[in-house]
């Protein structure tokens, strides 16, 4: 046999041996590559499975957002509008704090000039308060020495009407004496009225209030004791001068006038009104 015939022969059983365990190999290969195959497109189909849920999550995902996205668009919106708003009003109100800063000016500047003025007249005050209270004290003065002399004056009425009393009971004793001598000038005239000159002395009966609100007051004297309207009478109460009865209405044995008050003096019934002031 030729050496190539054998040579190729040989490579022949070698290439045979290599196709068997290549077959037997295939084979192997093939149950499992089935498996695999059978294995992917069982886990394909859950991954499609998957893969629709998760479109079908991304679908509502994306709705969400969109909805979302619009919300937050429209609070975008709303806000650009406030801001909108509030710097108009931002505008105003900085234009409103000028003028009241102008205001605050003016307001400050008429506070300055009052200040002045209250100052001015905080110093007028305190010179008439020290005018006044001189004024007071001289007033004062004045009428605690008019209060002296009218305690003065009343205690001298009260000493000339116990004078007038002694002098009447002098002028009766001295009337008895000369009745009694026989002779000489009579002190009453035939008709029992006073001499002209001589002191008219009598006493309140009643002291009331007039229509007009005056003190009215009513003595046990008349025109027989040569009393008339309009005459004036001195008022003497507890030996103290105590007012004028001025007569409004005169009658033959009693008469009524309006009384003028001395200070804090009050009028009683039995109070002596004589002519001698």
């Amino acid at each position: 046999m030729h050496a190539v015939t054998k040579i190729l022969v040989v490579f022949a059983v070698v290439l045979s041996l290599l196709l068997s365990a290549l077959t037997i190999a295939y084979s192997a290969n093939a149950e499992r590559i089935r498996g695999q195959y059978q294995a992917m497109e069982a886990r394909s189909l859950g991954l499609q499975s998957q893969l629709q849920s998760a479109e079908s999550r991304h679908a509502e995902d994306r709705a969400r957002l969109n909805t979302e996205i619009e919300t937050v668009n429209q609070q975008l919106n709303d806000a650009f509008a406030e801001k909108s708003r509030l710097q108009q009003e931002a505008t105003r109100l900085i234009a409103d704090l000028k003028a009241a800063q102008v205001e605050l000016a003016g307001v400050r500047s008429r506070i300055d000039r009052l200040a002045s003025m209250s100052q001015t007249q905080a110093t007028l005050i305190s010179s008439y308060r020290d005018e006044l209270s001189s004024l007071r004290a001289q007033e004062l003065q004045a009428k605690q020495r008019e209060i002296q002399l009218a305690d003065r004056v009343n205690d001298l009425a009260g000493q000339l009407e116990v004078a007038i009393e002694t002098n009447r009971a002098l002028q009766e004793q001295l009337a008895e004496l000369q009745q009694a001598m026989g002779g000489g000038t009579a002190v009453a005239s035939a008709s029992g009225r006073p001499a002209l000159g001589q002191p008219i002395r009598a006493r309140i009966t009643e002291v009331r209030t007039g229509p007009a609100g005056e003190i009215l007051a009513q003595i046990d004297a008349g025109s027989n004791d040569n009393l008339s309207e309009s005459m004036e009478l001195t008022i003497v109460q507890n030996e103290r001068f105590a007012g004028v009865l001025e007569l409004t209405k005169v009658e033959l044995n009693e008469a009524v006038g309006r009384i003028r008050l001395s200070q804090g003096q009050r009028i009683a019934p039995g109070a002596i009104v004589t002519t001698i002031r």
